[in-house]
């Protein structure tokens, strides 16, 4: 027969040893709270860094942006000489964006809407455009040069292109037009592509829509006066 207080102290000692067990399961159940805790604090700062980290990457990305528009728009381009279309129709749309929101800002200026159809004007604007930059953006800019810009360079462009367009209209750059062989702001934006295009592969003008003359006529009509805007 077995020892009945020998098994009650093997019953007694096992009892023990669980006791320890539980007890240093206790603790490191109360070490494993305590580190969960930390390690959440510490997934939530780095969630903090990673937000901030992003925030920094977009704020960098935009102003690489800035610079390389910028960049872009100092980079000197010969309209007349462009044969990539692909080129073509980025400088015109760029252009065109330009034109509307500074060109046109001054009271002075008026664009007939064929202006797309005349390669001398777009060469005359790319070369304002890119000097404005410099102005502005380039690494030598600052108040002199942006006052050279509008006293000497923009004068001489706006008068340049007033002379070349003189009482030019979309019409007279139809099949049969007397502008047709020789080669507008916002409304004529979406002929930019061909113009590019025609422009680009053949060195000469796209006969432009039906369409396109009536959007002409209407901005022509209405912006043949000076004004503010």
């Amino acid at each position: 027969m077995s020892d009945p207080g020998g098994d009650l102290a093997t019953l007694a000692a096992r009892v023990g040893d669980l006791a320890k067990l539980t007890d240093r399961a206790a603790r490191a159940g109360e070490r494993a709270l305590a580190q969960a805790g930390e390690t959440g604090a510490r997934v939530g700062e780095l969630e903090l860094l990673i937000r901030q980290l992003a925030a920094d990457v977009v704020a960098l990305r935009d102003i690489a942006r800035a610079r390389v528009d910028a960049d872009d728009a100092r980079v000197v381009r010969s309209w007349i000489s462009t044969t990539d279309p692909d080129e073509g129709r980025r400088t015109l749309a760029d252009l065109v964006a330009w034109v509307d929101q500074t060109y046109l800002t001054y009271p002075e200026v008026t664009l007939q809407s064929c202006w797309l159809w005349h390669p001398s004007v777009v060469e005359e604007l790319l070369a304002l455009r890119g000097l404005h930059a410099d102005a502005y953006m380039g690494p030598n800019a600052g108040w002199r040069v942006a006052c050279d810009w509008h006293e000497r360079f923009r004068p001489g462009v706006v008068a340049r292109v007033r002379s070349t367009l003189g009482g030019c209209e979309l019409g007279r750059h139809v099949p049969g037009g007397d502008r047709h062989a020789a080669t507008g702001r916002a409304p004529l934006t979406s002929a930019a592509g061909a113009v590019a295009q025609t422009w680009t592969t053949e060195q000469g003008t796209p006969a432009p829509t039906d369409e396109q003359i009536k959007v002409a006529e209407r901005h022509d009509k209405a912006n043949t006066r000076s004004g503010s805007r």
